[in-house]
């Protein structure tokens, strides 16, 4: 394989062929101003499940927005990230897809923000029982979760879904994901 230096390339193709070479996939390192550093989070975490059968029940759909919050906000936790925009995508049998997104006052991580703000969002497509093929649930503008404050709300719990989160965690970390969930993802029989 011919190894070529980036500026050789770009002066004997001229920039803009250089530009469209790069974008079908060679293997061209972005220069230095544009490459990411290792130490800063991933902008985004997300998840999505492509059914084997076509689901057009909104508590079904609801339960696997719920397994996939969880999957996210796990990830998120293990990476020490929260996150202020939550993306819903879902795909109909015909392949057409749609995406929404909300963005919240305060960067979350918490299972339960995340899956209230997709079923809101899933809710207001207003679908009345129309078959999909694939949901979505994806989290962006993540930043790191140390040096973020939480606004107080008054009269709240002093503790609540995010340590119930973090005691999961922790429980999965030490004897498998298998063995704890939420009960609403327990299917009949489970128990």
């Amino acid at each position: 394989m011919l190894r070529f230096a980036v500026s050789s390339l770009r002066f004997a193709c001229g920039s803009l062929r250089f530009a469209g070479w790069r974008r079908r996939g060679a293997k061209v390192p972005p220069p230095p101003a544009l490459r990411r550093p290792p130490d800063l989070p991933d902008r985004s975490t997300g998840a999505q499940e492509t059914f084997g059968h076509d689901l057009s029940d909104r508590e079904d759909i609801v339960r696997e927005l719920l397994r996939l919050s969880a999957r996210v906000t796990r990830r998120m936790r293990r990476a020490g990230t929260v996150g202020r925009t939550i993306a819903l995508t879902v795909r109909f049998t015909d392949f057409k897809t749609i995406s929404r997104s909300r963005t919240l006052l305060d960067p979350t991580d918490v299972t339960q923000e995340v899956q209230a703000t997709v079923a809101r969002l899933y809710d207001e497509l207003n679908l009345r029982g129309r078959a999909l093929r694939l949901v979505g649930v994806r989290v962006e503008h993540l930043i790191a979760r140390e040096g973020t404050d939480r606004q107080l709300v008054l009269g709240a719990r002093e503790r609540g879904w995010s340590e119930a989160d973090r005691a999961t965690d922790r429980v999965a970390e030490r004897f498998g994901s298998s063995l704890v969930r939420r009960a609403s993802l327990l299917s009949d029989g489970q128990g």
